[in-house]
């Protein structure tokens, strides 16, 4: 009995562990929306799927391809979103690789579908093939930020009272 107890316990720590990763994840991919300096660069944008998760999966053999914490889109690009707490620097260069594989499944969307099933066809649909990596997070390292520009990943951030994207001119010159 005892046990049921530790285990109902231990299931609401991992709940929340996932529910905080969710929230975090949806805040920051509606934030690129509202980020000025997104709009500067990329015009009118839109969340894909609520701003919520989306997983891509190979027709032929049923596994997952990609999962990705976010999507943002305007008329011809979309903005891949990874979100973490602290950036790393495999980080930074595993999202340019991220990048390429969602182009690769959305200039081959019939070997692939996603999961809400809505998702792949609505970016098909809309013709985008143009794929920019984001990473998002609230702890960027300058290392990290220079590897992100190194990469041509763009960066969106917390400034203590919003989420900001850093140009990445600014990062190139260290300001």
């Amino acid at each position: 009995m005892p046990f049921d107890t530790l285990d109902e316990e231990i299931d609401v720590l991992d709940g929340h562990v996932n529910d905080t990763s969710t929230g975090h994840e949806h805040a920051m991919t509606q934030a690129i929306v509202r980020c000025e300096t997104m709009r500067a660069q990329f015009g009118e944008l839109r969340v894909v799927n609520d701003g919520y998760s989306v997983v891509f999966y190979d027709d032929n053999n049923g596994e997952m391809v990609l999962e990705v914490d976010g999507m943002v889109a305007n008329a011809g690009v979309l903005l891949l979103n990874e979100v973490k707490h602290t950036p790393s620097l495999a980080d930074a260069y595993m999202q340019q690789g991220r990048a390429c594989t969602l182009a690769a499944i959305l200039s081959n969307p019939s070997a692939f579908s996603s999961e809400p099933a809505d998702c792949l066809p609505e970016l098909v649909r809309n013709g985008i093939t143009d794929v920019r990596p984001v990473l998002s997070g609230y702890n960027f390292a300058p290392s990290v930020e220079e590897a992100c520009v190194k990469a041509g990943v763009l960066v969106m951030k917390t400034n203590g009272s919003d989420f900001i994207a850093v140009p990445l001119e600014l990062v190139i010159r260290g300001i």
